[in-house]
């Protein structure tokens, strides 16, 4: 079925190993001009299957992929990179060098903590001011309009791609920690860290990826956390909304009994820009004695890129 873009073979997949980029069977030039397009990944695992439709093998033009995304799951979501040779030949260089480039958007969530607790604020000493740990045990993003589910992308990233949305549905719900047993640590920014504590990451497979829009998302988190304090006499100590100490029991594995005093926020917030291709921004979360609040950072780039170097025969 020539409509059937999940039957499609790619004509050739390389295959990395410690250092060695493959391909079988090699393939002979002759004196033609050649142009060589890729995209990452070739082969997807599991749920990530449908992700990814090339375009067949007897389509005129610049080839292309259809991604989808998923509205609810980013682990099954990947990160789409392609790039491009145009107009290269054997006499030029038997050296065919990919520069690959994101042709999504990311979206992390960071926080800064600036949290401490001073049990006596009226005696002007700072000595007794104890730092707070914020426990994140929840960190759920409902986007109310992600405007697009489908991205045609050109293989050329000179050429335009073309975002579509495959059902009139422009929600989605990322749930980032869901497992009862996962939550994230902030320590301390101390005096002139301002660096960003990761929530998510690409490493742990986190990292909300979509399709570019230049309508600002409109975002409605929920996000549950504790206040905890040094552990102190055998007890872990945690503050509540009063800010009074509560001390719960230790484990002998370094838990404790019973809950801490919880928090959320969930004050919505819109992002004040669009999102670009290939550029990542950054959710950060301001955690301080007093309040809650929400910065939208944009980094230049998405600075990881891969390289990939093959000669030919």
């Amino acid at each position: 079925d020539a409509n059937d873009k999940t039957s499609f073979v790619a004509p050739m997949t390389v295959n990395y190993d410690a250092g060695t980029y493959t391909y079988s069977p090699i393939v002979q030039w002759t004196g033609y001009k050649y142009s060589f397009f890729a995209y990452y990944p070739a082969i997807n695992s599991g749920a990530r299957v449908a992700s990814i439709y090339p375009s067949g093998v007897d389509f005129e033009g610049t080839p292309y992929v259809e991604y989808r995304i998923s509205r609810t799951d980013p682990a099954s979501t990947v990160d789409l990179m392609t790039a491009s040779v145009i107009d290269t030949d054997a006499n030029s260089s038997k050296e065919v060098q990919f520069q690959f480039k994101h042709r999504l958007s990311a979206i992390d969530v960071a926080a800064v903590n600036y949290c401490e607790y001073d049990p006596d604020p009226e005696n002007n000493d700072s000595t007794d001011v104890l730092p707070v740990t914020i426990e994140v045990h929840q960190a759920n993003f409902r986007m109310t309009n992600l405007l697009y589910d489908t991205y045609v992308v050109s293989l050329d990233d000179t050429k335009p791609s073309t975002p579509s949305n495959r059902s009139e549905d422009t929600i989605a719900n990322f749930e980032l920690l869901t497992a009862a047993d996962e939550y994230v640590t902030i320590e301390l920014n101390k005096d002139g860290d301002i660096q960003m504590r990761p929530i998510t990451s690409s490493e742990k497979n986190t990292t909300m990826i979509v399709i570019p829009q230049t309508t600002p998302l409109h975002v409605e988190p929920e996000i549950i956390y504790y206040r905890r304090l040094p552990d102190a006499n055998g007890k872990a100590r945690y503050l509540n909304s009063a800010d009074e100490i509560v001390e719960l029991e230790l484990n002998q594995d370094g838990g404790h009994v019973g809950t801490p005093p919880e928090f959320t926020y969930s004050t919505a917030f819109d992002f004040d820009r669009g999102l670009l291709e290939g550029r990542r921004y950054f959710i950060q979360i301001n955690f301080t004695s007093d309040a809650v609040s929400v910065n939208i950072i944009a980094a230049d780039e998405w600075n990881e890129k891969t390289q990939v170097n093959h000669e030919f025969m």
